[in-house]
């Protein structure tokens, strides 16, 4: 009689445990009428505090999920075992870049001081204004290479910047000379800017770096780092396109007085200030007397 009733009171125990566990599974169900969410594979009982969960499959009974973004629509994550913490890592595709809003946002913006006034050179759709100039200073064919190219140029910049506290130069060290040789491009060794490109005095020269190459200018590169003109020569070896003169040793790549190169001239805004077509260009040698265009980089 005993075991009759142990019996009766373990089946009564163990009904009462199904009755439980059924119950609890019949709590979990959301009681809501269907979603319009157009959001394929997003899971009903996933629980949403602010933040999207179109496409995760929501985790089991006991695990916790937590996500590095606040926005995961699209990224699908595993469901982890009971017990078990799963982290889905996203990566916002949404953001865009505000200009004005002091953060630089790369690449759309080069600079970003949340102002209009563009003396600091930070246009109003942030890009940086960079500037160009012609030396004050000639120079024959053996200017020792491009490194003591860049050198002048720098050199002068730094020169004139001591010189005048108010000069629009404030980085001398950031600028290069635009010299071609026979390795290498013009074009290739320059930054290229995507704003616009200015003399010392403020003038605009182009609205790009690309433009200096496929457009005429708006003024032209006839101002030197004292923001004097000069009407001259100019040494390049590059052709209207910023690209190699053939045909040209660049003065064995601007270190002797023997071979050739080509030069353009301060006077004109189009393929000419690159290349002055005129008899006698390429130069028979390299012992004329030239200046060199210098132009900001980054």
């Amino acid at each position: 009689m005993a075991s009759s009733w142990f019996v009766v009171a373990a089946c009564v125990i163990f009904a009462g445990c199904g009755l439980e566990r059924d119950w609890a599974a019949w709590q979990a169900v959301p009681m809501t009428e269907p979603s319009d969410d157009s959001s394929s594979g997003s899971s009903s009982d996933a629980t949403q505090t602010g933040t999207s969960t179109s496409g995760i499959d929501s985790s089991s009974a006991g695990s916790t999920q937590t996500t590095d973004d606040a926005s995961t629509s699209g990224v699908s994550g595993e469901a982890s075992s009971a017990g078990e913490t799963t982290t889905a890592s996203t990566t916002s595709t949404g953001d865009v870049s505000v200009c004005g809003d002091g953060i630089v946002d790369a690449p759309d913006e080069e600079c970003d001081d949340a102002n209009l006034d563009e003396t600091d050179r930070c246009t109003s759709t942030c890009k940086t204004i960079r500037l160009i100039f012609v030396t004050s200073v000639r120079l024959k064919g053996n200017i020792n290479g491009l490194v003591n190219a860049d050198a002048n140029c720098k050199s002068l910049a730094a020169k004139q910047m001591m010189a005048d506290p108010t000069s629009r130069i404030t980085n001398p060290s950031n600028f290069k000379a635009l010299l071609a040789t026979s390795t290498q491009t013009a074009f290739d060794r320059h930054f290229p800017g995507a704003g616009p490109y200015q003399l010392v005095n403020g003038l605009r020269v182009s609205d790009s770096f690309a433009q200096l190459f496929s457009e005429p200018h708006q003024n032209p590169i006839n101002v030197d780092e004292r923001s004097m003109t000069q009407s001259t020569g100019v040494w390049t070896g590059t052709t209207a396109d910023g690209q190699s003169f053939p045909g040209v040793n660049f003065c064995n790549d601007w270190t002797t007085l023997q071979g050739s190169a080509t030069f353009g001239h301060t006077d004109f805004i189009d393929g000419w200030w690159l290349f002055f077509d005129v008899l006698g260009n390429p130069t028979i040698d390299c012992s004329d007397n030239f200046a060199l265009y210098c132009l900001e980089q980054e």
